[in-house]
């Protein structure tokens, strides 16, 4: 990407190249992990396409869509609520406010609004995203991610029962299609959703499935693995074995700190 814009001379022909550069700059960086280069990129892309004369609502609102994802990847979530309320506004002046575009933009939307610490509002929008997925009564086009969606934002409401049966649907759908990240996902909220409502037995069952997923792809000092470390104090409090909590801390905290 760094060498097609270096290759590409300064001249307004080719801002609409430039802005494809850029945006294909932002794809690359968002899958590395994103980060503000990944906003650095959207941002010269919206310039770009700008500046050229050219460009049309619609290319407006997937750049802006783009951007109010980069800003979600980078952590950036004030901003990236901010440019998904302008992409929703661009959307539904299109008219494409039912749309599966629309969808994608609401589940993301929801994700950020959840991580400002308002499950309320993200509940809102992660609901109107299945609705318009399943618009024609067919649920099988809900990804299972959606519903792992749905099961964090009832976990984060304290809605534990719910959260297990979304946990659960997602989990199967993942399987259905061969998606273990999402079954992963699954499995964690649905854990700490039975933990949280008092099914030890149960949630110990499914961290221990989902911490052997983990501990055959990653090393003991993954994330992965010191989330699943981290639970298990919540396990040994919620059967008052504070001791054996109190030592699981610090298995987590020396993880953590790759001791």
């Amino acid at each position: 990407v760094e060498e097609g814009l270096r290759a590409l001379p300064d001249d307004s022909r080719y801002l609409l190249a430039r802005m494809t550069c850029h945006m294909a700059g932002s794809a690359v960086e968002n899958w590395a992990g994103g980060g503000d280069a990944s906003v650095r990129h959207v941002q010269a892309a919206q310039a770009a396409a700008e500046q050229s004369g050219v460009a049309t609502p619609l290319l407006a609102l997937k750049i802006g869509m783009n951007l109010a994802e980069a800003y979600r990847i980078a952590g950036r979530y004030p901003e990236a609520d901010a440019a998904f309320r302008d992409a929703d506004a661009r959307l539904t002046a299109l008219g494409r406010q039912d749309t599966e575009r629309a969808s994608v933009l609401l589940n993301n939307w929801g994700l950020v609004l959840g991580s400002l610490g308002r499950p309320l509002d993200a509940q809102q929008m992660l609901r109107r995203s299945v609705e318009i997925s399943s618009a024609r009564g067919d649920a099988s086009r809900i990804e299972p991610v959606s519903w792992a969606n749905l099961a964090v934002n009832a976990f984060d409401l304290a809605h534990y029962d719910e959260a297990v049966r979304l946990a659960l649907r997602a989990r199967d759908g993942a399987i259905a299609r061969k998606d273990p990240v999402v079954r992963d996902q699954a499995l964690l909220i649905g854990a700490r959703a039975l933990v949280a409502s008092g099914e030890l037995a149960r949630g110990t069952a499914m961290l221990d499935e989902v911490e052997g997923h983990f501990g055959a792809m990653f090393p003991s000092t993954h994330p992965a693995l010191i989330s699943t470390a981290i639970d298990r104090i919540r396990v040994y409090e919620m059967q008052g074995a504070l001791e054996r909590a109190l030592a699981q801390a610090e298995t987590a905290r020396a993880l953590a700190a790759g001791d």
